[in-house]
């Protein structure tokens, strides 16, 4: 396998893994964000119209989400009143189009030194890692990230 995001590669088998999960969640679990980025507008009219499909389109998300939390009914219905209440589901879903990017330059060269300007900070971090988060190889945390 070669470097991921620009790092040279020689990955330990559990980063290794961890990157072909992060690869199969590009290719198969980024659905919410293709929606909501390209068509922001269309989604909310139908979870607008109907309490169940808004339901079901937080509660899906919270399901997949959290570590094995076990919802109470109520807690469901909770989530989606916050969202049914305010702004309704419309203003949620504008985020992903709002705050898109339009793709990493081709040059590796060029997309190493803007990742160092755009999102490297030398604020001393933590990192955590959650057994429902997408992991990442511990090279590229550091190379974006101050870790102390």
């Amino acid at each position: 396998m070669l470097g991921f995001a620009g790092l040279p590669g020689g990955y330990p088998k559990d980063e290794i893994d961890g990157i072909r999960f992060l690869q199969e969640f590009q290719a198969t679990g980024t659905g919410y964000q293709q929606i909501q980025g390209t068509r922001p507008q269309t989604l909310p009219v139908g979870l607008t119209d109907s309490p169940v499909g808004l339901l079901a389109w937080i509660g899906e998300h919270l399901h997949r989400s959290t570590d094995n939390y076990p919802w109470a009914s109520e807690e469901w219905i909770t989530w989606t009143m916050l969202y049914w209440v305010q702004a309704g589901p419309a203003g949620g879903l504008r985020y992903y189009k709002e705050n898109a990017v339009t793709g990493p330059p081709k040059d590796l060269e060029l997309r190493a030194e803007l990742g160092k300007l755009t999102s490297w900070s030398p604020t001393p971090h933590g990192f955590s890692w959650f057994p429902k988060d997408l992991p990442l190889p511990i090279d590229y945390v550091e190379l974006n990230w101050g870790l102390f």
